[in-house]
């Protein structure tokens, strides 16, 4: 590189994809010289920070702590670099993890780092076309496995018995557990005494109570001890499964390194990511997702000596050719070397720096029908506003009573216009405000007329719209609107709407933040039904985490800090 960078790391916390994708290649150049470095956990990042760096580094940062120094950074012209290895926007919402990030203003704070972010790095081809899709700018890169992890360490000599390792602490998808841990009661009774499978679960798997063999070992917190300890086990087979879901599709290749890096055979599920690195019968065993496809593959191993050494030598050899410590580190070297050309230039949008208002009101006509429907759209614009800094709602149905004097005309309003007698009314009292978001998702006429109509006689008024998919579509008067308009799939889906980028309440917090307000200053996180899923943690294992992280922080601190 030309000169040292000044480069800021800003993590959520400490899991394995910030210490292996970014903690330990950057120490690494930071070591050599090349860069000069400050780590912050998001909540402790300070405005000199800010001011210090070049160059912010952030890996899966989804919250309004982290979208406010996004924004911060942008402003002061720093260059940002987004680490992303997993699909939110895709996960299940079968599990706690999976309603958490797809919870909708985290995936709004998600697509705000693709947009603004001057490299986004990802792992998968899914994964990249998602990130074209929200406007990044997507390096697809290889991860690594670090020999020097295990260097100077003696695997466990053979003893005549296979030891099996299935090494995940998650266990969340009861679909995909129920097949492969049945698979895996057939192995253990047709070989007794010959095989043992090992865990990394606090308990035996209601599939597997009983049968012989079974062995759990406790999770390891640290990454570095998790992976000596697995390779000085002499873990014969190892197993990695999956599901066929987009959100799998978008995964890394993480088992088939750690595999290859420590000398175990691995059995893996037969598609992304793992059928785009792993060659069949090569480098790896790759298997359908049936019983007997499992069982199988797992016998085949079991049995053939010969097999596991050709695949272990192989998988190997393909890690340390193309998955190693020191291409990672290189890649990083080009990645901030690149962003001193002028290919990476302003963001086109940024919120507005000190625009904003206190409140604003949902305006609805005046209708007898009942109004269960516009009452959910109401609330899910209702929700998107929690997000707001400084921020209320202020609800008006008696509008037409108000005169040109009152305070409500001076706040940004939300006209729901879903037909011709809504769109009379909003032609009479649309001149009387400054500020409008007109909601046309739902409108049953001829749109290119009435939007005509509205723009005769709001010159004088600032008007956002939201329109419909199909609207958009078929109108090129909508299209002539440029960035002034947002489209949503209407629907009163709480999935769709809370867990989605489709539903209202995504939709309106990205148009309120472009149109007038600052970002957000505290999370929906406390406040909505998703805390719920948190209660479960008892006061003990949050003592233990916290000072888990706090070790870890200080010994992350003493290596920026001393090498």
């Amino acid at each position: 590189m030309k000169k040292v960078k000044r480069v800021l790391i800003i993590i959520p916390g400490f899991i394995p994809s910030t210490i292996i994708s970014i903690l330990y290649p950057l120490s690494d150049l930071r070591r050599k010289g090349e860069i000069s470095t400050r780590f912050r956990l998001n909540k402790f990042t300070l405005k000199s920070d800010l001011e210090w760096c070049d160059v912010a580094v952030f890996c899966r940062n989804c919250e309004t702590t982290d979208l406010r120094i996004l924004y911060r950074l942008k402003r002061l012209g720093k260059k940002i670099v987004y680490e992303i290895d997993d699909n939110f926007e895709e996960i299940s919402l079968h599990t706690s993890i999976g309603i958490y990030h797809r919870t909708f203003f985290r995936l709004h704070i998600l697509k705000r780092f693709f947009e603004l972010s001057d490299i986004t790095r990802i792992y998968s081809k899914r994964m990249h076309e998602r990130a074209l899709a929200h406007g990044a700018k997507p390096k697809l890169i290889n991860s690594y496995f670090d020999t020097s992890l295990i260097k100077g360490l003696e695997r466990r000599a053979a003893s005549g018995i296979i030891k099996i390792a299935y090494p995940t602490t998650r266990l969340d998808e009861p679909e995909m557990e129920a097949l492969l841990f049945s698979s895996l009661k057939t192995i253990l009774e047709r070989y007794p005494g010959r095989v043992e499978l090992y865990l990394w679960n606090k308990k035996i798997p209601k599939q597997l109570i009983g049968v012989q063999g079974v062995v759990l070992n406790k999770r390891q917190s640290n990454y570095r001890n998790f992976i000596r300890s697995f390779y000085s086990a002499g873990f014969d087979i190892g197993l990695a499964p999956g599901i066929d879901t987009p959100f799998f599709h978008s995964k890394t290749n993480n088992k088939y390194r750690e595999f290859g890096g420590c000398k175990v055979a691995g059995v893996y599920a037969n598609f992304p990511p793992y059928s785009d690195s792993v060659e069949h019968e090569h480098s790896g065993i790759l298997v359908d997702s049936t019983a007997k496809d499992w069982v199988d593959a797992i016998e085949r191993l079991i049995l053939d000596a010969e097999l596991r050494e050709h695949i272990v030598s192989n998988a190997a050899s393909d890690i340390s050719c193309n998955y190693n410590f020191e291409g990672a580190v290189d890649v990083w070297r080009t990645c901030l070397s690149e962003l001193e050309s002028d290919r990476y230039g302003a963001s086109h949008w940024l919120p507005p720096l000190k625009r904003h208002v206190q409140s604003f009101g949902v305006i609805l006509t005046q209708k007898t029908l009942e109004e269960q429907n516009r009452d959910k759209r109401c609330n899910w614009i209702k929700l998107s506003a929690t997000n707001i800094q400084n921020f209320k709602v202020v609800e008006k149905k008696d509008y037409l009573q108000l005169d040109s004097s009152s305070e409500y005309n001076n706040l940004i309003s939300i006209f729901l216009v879903d037909d011709k007698q809504d769109l009379s009314i909003l032609l009479t009292v649309l001149p009387r405000w400054k500020n409008a978001i007109i909601d046309f998702s739902k409108f049953a006429g001829e749109i290119d007329e009435a939007i005509h109509r509205l723009q005769k006689v709001a010159n004088d008024v600032d008007v956002s719209f939201v329109f419909s998919v199909n609207q958009a579509k078929n109108s090129d008067t909508i299209q002539s609107l440029a960035e002034r308009y947002l489209i949503t799939e209407p629907s009163n889906s709480p999935i769709i709407n809370e867990y989605s980028l489709d539903g209202y309440p995504a939709i309106y917090l990205d148009l309120l933040e472009k149109v007038a307000f600052k970002p957000p200053e505290k999370t929906l996180y406390w406040v909505h039904k998703v805390a719920a899923i948190r209660a479960f943690m008892s006061i003990c294992f949050r003592i233990k985490r916290y000072f888990e992280v706090i070790f870890q922080y200080i010994y992350w601190f003493f290596r920026f800090s001393r090498w």
